[in-house]
């Protein structure tokens, strides 16, 4: 069942009922407040980051787990936010990572513009900082 959290006051209330999963960028507060799911892009590409994410959220490693966002999770959506300014539609980043990383990937579904080519360069860049193993 889809339930729109549109509050902190909203997961405290449905936890007890619900697996909350955030899909607002507030991983750590959320999972403070009883959320037990994140929806994380980067486990697309990178799912042995996204694990280490969760277990620092699950050991209360907050400080940590929000460092990680800020090196990671917040400069991925930087440039997921500029793709967008040039594309409509969802998944471009990701497809693009999976591509950087070895994995097969498509170009997004038509209306989408592919514009894959035009940041693969500055993507692989933020991989390589970001530490990302075996880039193709």
């Amino acid at each position: 069942m889809d339930v729109t959290v549109r509050s902190r006051d909203d997961i405290r209330a449905r936890t007890d009922r619900f697996c909350v999963i955030d899909n607002h960028l507030s991983f750590v507060s959320s999972h403070l407040l009883g959320a037990r799911g994140a929806e994380l892009h980067i486990s697309n590409f990178w799912p042995a980051w996204s694990i280490r994410f969760w277990q620092l959220l699950q050991e209360g490693s907050y400080v940590e787990a929000q460092r990680e966002f800020a090196r990671v999770i917040a400069p991925f959506y930087a440039l997921w936010g500029e793709m967008g300014q040039h594309t409509g539609g969802d998944g471009y980043l990701d497809k693009l990572c999976m591509e950087l990383v070895g994995l097969p990937s498509s170009r997004c579904r038509p209306p989408t513009r592919d514009v894959r080519e035009e940041f693969r360069d500055r993507t692989r860049q933020m991989l390589v900082e970001f530490g990302v193993p075996e880039l193709a």
